[in-house]
């Protein structure tokens, strides 16, 4: 049913996306590398036996979404965060929630977002992730994470907090 040519095509729409994704779950450019191999090994070897029971775009970032959560469960500890008062107030800014390009205009913004999701338990960083930055909608999300549906709104608002956890804290320890 799928051969070379449909991995081929897979690979050249969905491999920056997928190495983006990593990279925001994952915050090291050599773990995103990682884990866009591991996770185009699992679709090559998955292909053959894809029924088409789900849509195959849905299929891939299930398997991104797990393969990320993987590696990040494996570290022990991860590095330390260093928060720029006014990028972690851009971030949490809703205009710039629902418009990444704005957060992204500058290398030391797309580091920072991607040191910021890194450091948010993994369900709640892909939540955020697939929400704001992949445009998917709960529907899609909930089939991704394997959660019911209102479980990903619970996600989102989780996440949503714990980032203005870190910018309180940070603020806090600034004043200090």
């Amino acid at each position: 049913m799928h051969g070379q040519q449909e991995f081929n095509r897979i690979v050249a729409q969905f491999s920056a996306r997928i190495y983006n994704h990593a990279l925001r779950m994952l915050g090291h450019r050599e773990d995103a590398e990682d884990a866009t191999q591991e996770v185009f090994q699992r679709v090559f070897k998955g292909l053959q036996s894809f029924r088409g029971q789900s849509n195959i775009y849905t299929w891939i970032w299930k398997i991104t979404n797990n393969v990320c959560m993987t590696m990040r469960e494996k570290r022990a500890k991860f590095a330390a965060l260093s928060i720029d008062e006014e990028q972690l107030a851009k971030l949490i800014d809703d205009n710039h929630f629902s418009n990444p390009e704005k957060v992204y205009l500058t290398r030391e913004n797309r580091e920072f977002l991607e040191d910021c999701f890194a450091q948010l338990p993994a369900k709640e960083s892909a939540a955020l992730m697939l929400f704001y930055l992949e445009d998917m909608d709960y529907k899609a999300i909930s089939d991704v994470l394997e959660v019911p549906t209102g479980t990903v709104g619970t996600l989102l608002h989780r996440g949503r907090n714990r980032l203005l956890l870190l910018v309180q804290t940070h603020t806090k320890k600034e004043t200090l």
